[in-house]
């Protein structure tokens, strides 16, 4: 009976997964087709440094998110060597894109190594480092999303169909997604109602008290507001930007008279924003439209608009790549404390 329940569950994952992978793929070949006389012309013309220094963006932007998450380690006492997790993030990324489970695959690959080199009894505390890190990044992400959307707000009525439907999308995601994240950094307030906490207490239970010893780990993180407040401005003010110049190489490459830079970092936000919808493997096509939509609305030619979509995907998949070669090689021995 388990064994059928678990062949159930795989076949579930593996459909969705190839279903999303579809969706990305007819996103993508729209993107790619409808302009592709347009896109031959301006990859013609463009300079073959564009995606080296379009990727070294990438990859300088998961660098960055590495020293995060390795922060986040820190504080909470455990000494773990920054090249272990730099490559756990790229073998992360490169999970979240090619392996069935998306998202929640590359956080289990990065929480059950990260385990196997921390003491014995704190495992899920430093797996829950992984928690906060996507609770400050999504911070970083969904901040300077919601403040464009609502800046860019008065001239919401002269976009065209598709471009209210995506800015509203963005804007019900991005103000959504920092209330969440206030739940997510205290979930004990959950516990102030008695349903929630009847509801919780029952699940602890059945749990082995995993969500008491979350709750009570989050909160150790507030108690380092300062250092959480600081890596959520990395996120929204280092992080973002470095994909927003990996968006611009492109940009400038191509157009005599490029968009202005505020509509490039929005168009990028936005894009970036859009792809963390689980409709796609890794935001593959809907990031791509996205960021066409927005850019040859505010200037850029057609072929300009989807040569820097494919540019930029393109970087990102070369990026998530080295992850799968990071596979290969070996973190560091493993360290326990028993």
């Amino acid at each position: 009976m388990a064994e059928e329940t678990e062949k159930t569950s795989l076949f579930k994952t593996s459909f969705l997964y190839l279903l999303k992978f579809s969706i990305a793929a007819v996103l993508i070949v729209w993107v790619v087709m409808r302009d592709r006389d347009a896109i031959k012309e301006t990859l013609r013309d463009l300079p073959g440094w564009v995606l080296p220094v379009t990727a070294a963006f990438v990859f300088a932007q998961m660098t960055v998110t590495a020293f995060r998450w390795n922060r986040l380690l820190k504080i909470r006492g455990f000494e773990v060597p920054q090249w272990t997790t730099f490559i756990l993030t790229f073998q992360g990324a490169f999970a979240n894109l090619f392996l069935p489970a998306g998202a929640v695959g590359g956080d289990v690959i990065k929480a059950g190594l990260i385990a196997s080199r921390t003491p014995k009894g704190s495992k899920i505390e430093a797996a829950l480092s992984i928690f906060v890190d996507r609770v400050v990044g999504m911070i970083g992400l969904f901040l300077p999303a919601f403040l464009l959307f609502l800046v860019l707000l008065p001239e919401f009525s002269n976009y065209p169909h598709l471009l209210k439907g995506i800015a509203l999308i963005i804007g019900g995601m991005s103000g959504a997604g920092l209330g969440v994240t206030v739940l997510l950094l205290c979930p004990d307030l959950l516990y102030r109602w008695k349903v929630t906490a009847d509801i919780l207490h029952f699940f602890d239970k059945k749990l082995k008290h995993v969500i008491t010893r979350t709750v009570d780990s989050v909160a150790v993180y507030r108690k380092y507001w300062k250092t959480i407040m600081m890596l959520s401005l990395l996120s929204a003010f280092v992080i973002q930007p470095l994909l927003v110049c990996a968006v611009s190489v492109p940009v400038y490459a191509s157009e005599t008279h490029p968009p202005h830079f505020f509509r490039i970092f929005t168009a990028a936000t936005y894009s970036n924003t859009i792809s963390t919808l689980p409709a796609t493997p890794g935001g593959l096509g809907t990031r791509d439209e996205t960021l066409r939509e927005f850019l040859h609305h505010w200037g850029a030619g057609r072929g300009t608009a989807a040569t820097v979509a494919v540019v930029y995907t393109s970087a990102i998949l070369i990026n998530y790549l080295i992850g799968g070669i990071f596979f290969l090689l070996p973190v560091l021995p493993k360290k326990k404390q028993e």
